[in-house]
């Protein structure tokens, strides 16, 4: 890894300043208002005489710093033998300890005994639990630290949307943020791929309405056995109800935006409820008619994560049809699925497809518990995350593997790297930890490759996604009060349970939607749907005036 440029004199004149010094114990309450920045020794060093306010390594002595961070299918599951992490230890002297979890309530235990390690990268745990620790006085306001980041101080000064999201309602902010902000990346969620080489095998054309892709997955289905399509075929996969690879893009191709299980969409501003609009119906009889027909089957609806990446990336392929992110079987290297369009409904709406939310979906991953007697070590190993270089390792894979310095000497993107192909040294560390990359660092070769994603994305997908975002938006934690944040989790819970059990046994039992639908409202109305909506709107109100 090459080494980094050092901050300027101007920058180290600002590191200096005197400071109060900070506990290390996790009762320790937040500094006063005024307090300065931390305090260096005589001889310029902090954290105790350990950490250099400037170049590498950050300390002037190994340390070593205990990390906790999520683990799901597909992540890297040594972190302390990835290339990547191996650098960043060698480079900036630290020794980085993990504990993966995968367990939420093991995590949430954490939380709650107040056990903390030195930082938390991503941890998928209750709501509440990082705003009570902040609430507590457990976890270092960055604010008097920012001086020590500089990367992530200019692009969040640059990005006050961004810096909204970080934010906590006393309008500190308390985490570092993983940030991605690639328009191929965030302005498109999943891809809907179709299997060309089974549509030339049978002669089809590639379907452009919702009739034409009835009659392509009928014609995989009767095909089973034929050519490369297997007797076991599975028409269209999905996973019902799952936010990767779920039944939302058949509702967007339908006109109706649906970006999650939750269901609920911006209007004008306004936060919605798309489960309980009349619109939804005409999809659920869409996938009704495709359960009943056999074009999916019942594995949809009970397939776990390792089932999908299973099912999408088997060679040769068992489906005709799924949603994905990217997909590493594509038709430009001799095998199988190419990108579709959104469909056309045949009901005079306009189709679309999920964009992603603008920003960090991952605000709060870089948590410094006051246990940790490294706070300016542990700001400055997160500023050298946010190095260009870095970043693109962390996002993309290992220089040389998914990654190259081109002959102009920029970083390119290797068009053919994936992340599940790559081997767990060289694999992507991603939203499971924090990095800073914009497109503007990196040249993508994609965009003019048929059919990758960045060329999916400029010729087929964009002009299908919303011109004003209908996503829900990413809000600073703590911008309601603590009951009403019980009670909006207690609804949500109870309205999307029953949301996604109705529609299944809709899709499922070949019910009378129409018949039931009155039912279905009366029920979503007795659950208080329309308080739901209300605490939505209220946080999103609230986090609108601390900006």
């Amino acid at each position: 890894m090459k080494k980094l440029k050092k901050m300027t004199a101007a920058a180290m004149a600002l590191l200096l300043a005197l400071l109060a010094g900070c506990s290390s114990a996790p009762q320790a309450s937040q500094p006063a208002e005024g307090e300065s920045k931390p305090v260096a020794d005589e001889s310029g060093l902090l954290d105790g005489g350990v950490t250099n306010p400037e170049g590498y390594p950050i300390v002037n002595e190994p340390i070593t710093l205990k990390i906790a961070t999520w683990y799901s299918s597909g992540s890297v599951e040594n972190p302390a033998e990835n290339k990547t992490i191996k650098g960043i230890m060698e480079e900036t002297g630290i020794n980085l300890e993990f504990e993966l979890y995968s367990d939420a309530e093991k995590a949430n235990l954490m939380f709650a005994s107040r056990t903390y390690p030195d930082i938390a990268w991503r941890l998928d745990v209750n709501g509440t639990q990082k705003t009570d620790a902040i609430e507590a006085g457990d976890v270092y306001s960055l604010d008097e630290y920012l001086d020590y980041a500089p990367n992530y101080k200019s692009f969040l000064e640059e990005n006050p949307e961004i810096a909204l999201q970080t934010k906590y309602k006393d309008g500190k902010m308390y985490s570092f943020p993983y940030v991605y902000l690639d328009e191929t990346s965030y302005n498109l969620r999943d891809q809907w791929f179709i299997n060309k080489q089974w549509l030339d095998e049978l002669g089809l054309e590639m379907p452009t309405t919702t009739s034409e892709y009835l009659d392509v997955l009928r014609a995989f289905r009767d095909n089973a056995g034929t050519g490369t399509i297997p007797e076991n075929v599975t028409p269209h996969y999905m996973r019902y109800g799952e936010f990767i690879g779920g039944q939302f893009d058949i509702y967007g191709t339908f006109g109706l935006y649906v970006y999650d299980s939750t269901y609920l969409a911006l209007e004008d501003g306004k936060v919605v409820c798309q489960a309980i609009n009349p619109d939804i119906k005409e999809p659920l009889k869409y996938l009704q008619t495709m359960y009943r027909e056999g074009l999916m089957k019942p594995e949809a609806f009970t397939d776990d994560w390792a089932a999908y990446s299973a099912a999408t990336t088997s060679d040769p392929p068992m489906v005709g049809a799924f949603t994905a992110f990217q997909s590493a079987n594509l038709t430009d290297v001799g095998q199988w699925f190419y990108p579709m369009a959104p469909l056309d409904p045949e009901n005079g709406k306009e189709p679309y497809i999920r964009a992603q939310v603008k920003g960090s979906t991952f605000p709060m991953n870089y948590l410094i518990f006051k246990n940790n007697k490294y706070p300016v070590a542990s700001v400055r190993l997160a500023n050298y995350m946010a190095e260009p270089e870095v970043s693109m390792s962390l996002e993309k894979g290992v220089e040389g593997v998914g990654w190259y310095y081109n002959d102009d000497g920029e970083m390119e993107l290797n068009p053919d790297a994936a992340a599940v192909n790559m081997a767990d040294e060289d694999k992507p560390l991603g939203n499971h930890g924090i990095l800073l990359l914009t497109s503007d660092m990196f040249v993508d070769p994609t965009r003019s490759i048929e059919p990758k994603r960045g060329w999916a994305y400029d010729n087929i997908y964009k002009n299908y996604i919303p011109e004003e975002s209908k996503n829900m938006p990413n809000v600073p934690s703590g911008m309601l009060e603590e009951m009403e944040v019980t009670t909006m989790s207690d609804l949500q819970l109870q309205i999307t349970d029953y949301i996604k059990v109705t529609f299944a046994t809709w899709i499922t039992d070949d019910v009378d939607i129409d018949a039931e639908w009155d039912a279905f409202v009366n029920r979503m109305n007795e659950l208080q749907v329309e308080e739901w909506v209300a605490l939505k709107q209220k946080e999103i109100d609230n986090a609108s005036k601390l900006s």
